[in-house]
């Protein structure tokens, strides 16, 4: 048996014309008075839009570069208004709904970036934490543009690439940071060195994927290295 009747084909939604070719992928973010999903993307002319759920262009707002990564979304004001961060080569970027910058931003990095920004909220309650890679130096701030002080990570062993991680497991903080000779390290909220690891690591790619065992024991990251083979890291530093 079968069902006869055609099934209903896909339609366009909508679509809207920049004002030149689109030059990164869109980011998917959400707007926190109609609880819908929206669009920003950027053009060849480092402009970015913003594009409601019907197509249409809300705003227009000049960048000094291309879009490193990813658009984030924060709550830096802990009042359900969501803003966006994003970086380029040589700024940290924070606007409001509006396309407006938010107070104490736009910040001029003090050489470029290297690997795009990672922010995380450890706890969940919005007090995020901002890290970005510029060269062999990690930067942190705060949501309000701070420097953070007490971290201890400040330079690696050669430029930062990808994107950092948070990896949470048996109620502990693994931060992985990528360089650009397939390394990571694995470290805690201070920048301390959490997981010293037995090996060398040659990644293929600047990501790990998380393998939850039964146990923290059995618990292991797994990446691909240069070669093509499956890299695994157990917590205690065995690779």
């Amino acid at each position: 048996q079968f069902r006869g009747e055609e099934a209903s084909e896909t339609r366009l939604t909508w679509a809207t014309e920049l004002d030149s070719a689109a030059s990164v992928r869109p980011f998917i973010v959400k707007n926190h008075y109609s609880k819908r999903f929206e669009v920003l993307v950027q053009d060849d002319a480092h402009t970015l839009y913003m594009v409601d759920h019907k197509g249409d262009i809300l705003w227009r707002r000049g960048l000094n570069g291309p879009i490193k990564g990813k658009v984030q979304q924060v709550d830096r004001f802990k009042n359900g208004k969501l803003q966006f961060v994003f970086n380029t080569e040589n700024t940290l970027y924070m606007l409001d709904r509006n396309g407006r910058d938010v107070e104490d931003y736009p910040i001029t990095l003090p050489s470029a970036a290297t690997a795009n920004i990672s922010v995380f909220d450890y706890d969940q309650n919005r007090n995020y934490r901002l890290f970005i890679g510029c060269g062999q130096r990690i930067l942190l701030f705060d949501v309000h543009g701070k420097p953070v002080s007490g971290w201890e990570y400040k330079k690696a062993n050669s430029n930062l690439v990808g994107q950092a991680q948070l990896i949470q497991l048996g109620r502990k903080d693994y931060l992985a940071f990528f360089t650009a000779d397939g390394g990571v390290t694995l470290r805690n909220r201070r920048g301390q060195e959490r997981v010293k690891m037995s090996g060398a690591v040659n990644l293929k790619d600047p990501e790990l994927f998380v393998i939850k065992g039964a146990t923290l024991a059995d618990s292991r990251l797994v990446g691909l290295s240069a070669t093509g083979q499956l890299t695994s890291i157990f917590l205690n530093g065995t690779v």
